[in-house]
């Protein structure tokens, strides 16, 4: 059975069960990404980054790199319900073998967020496109890196996020790629907890030195925040 997520500026997310559900981390990823007219979203699920994306910036044109056929399916019909086909595509693909053709470096801007689990981790899923959301079972953060360096131009940026607990890879993984790390926002439930994301920014080709801004707490006072409620209604950061 599909619903329909109501998303910023009119825009609306079909989802299924089986294929990996609109989350906290895409809302916050789609508003921490750079700017960039020229988007390529890795392992773009059903879409919920690049709707969002699409919506947030009327003239942005997006290629929706998905591997699992059920997950770019759904995609393909979140692009045509949002009437965006003219801007968004989707590339039905193992992200591992994109960029190498005459096409490669051609954007400004790649995003990605990424399974955060190795291989086996976490509870068994209940369908190959959770399974691959979910666990490195078909690509990992250097195979993500990778492949954003391969497509995007130099100075272009890739936007990412991952738990903290695996920010020494991620970065390690971008300055092997030739991606240098240049901005970063934790996220947090409130003042009590820890962070439960990182958000990163890097730079095709770019100078050492890294801006990490402060904290971004999603409840103040056992309400929304502010910040937090200019992201839900479409703002970025």
């Amino acid at each position: 059975m599909k619903s329909v997520e109501n998303l910023p500026f009119g825009f609306k997310l079909m989802q299924k069960a089986g294929v990996f559900p609109l989350g906290t981390d895409a809302v916050l990823l789609a508003a921490f990404a750079p700017t960039g007219k020229n988007i390529c979203d890795l392992g773009a699920g059903a879409g919920a980054v690049s709707m969002l994306l699409a919506a947030q910036r009327k003239n942005v044109e997006i290629l929706c790199v998905e591997l699992e056929t059920q997950a770019a399916a759904l995609c393909a019909e979140n692009i045509a319900l949002n009437g965006i086909s003219g801007r968004a595509r989707v590339l039905n693909a193992d992200l591992k073998t994109v960029g190498f053709d005459d096409k490669r470096e051609n954007f400004v801007l790649v995003v990605a967020n990424p399974p955060y689990m190795k291989s086996g981790g976490g509870k068994p899923a209940s369908s190959d496109a959770l399974r691959i959301a979910r666990e490195e079972s078909s690509a990992n953060l250097g195979d993500f890196c990778a492949a954003a360096a391969r497509l995007l131009k130099n100075g272009g940026n890739f936007a990412i996020c991952c738990p903290p607990t695996r920010l020494t890879e991620l970065f390690c993984e971008l300055r092997s790629a030739g991606l240098e790390p240049k901005r970063m926002i934790f996220a947090a439930h409130d003042h009590e907890k820890k962070p439960f994301l990182a958000l990163v920014s890097a730079k095709k080709g770019g100078a050492a030195g890294l801006n990490v801004e402060p904290t971004l707490f999603l409840n103040l006072g056992g309400e929304t925040s502010p910040k937090y409620a200019e992201i839900l209604a479409g703002g970025t950061f």
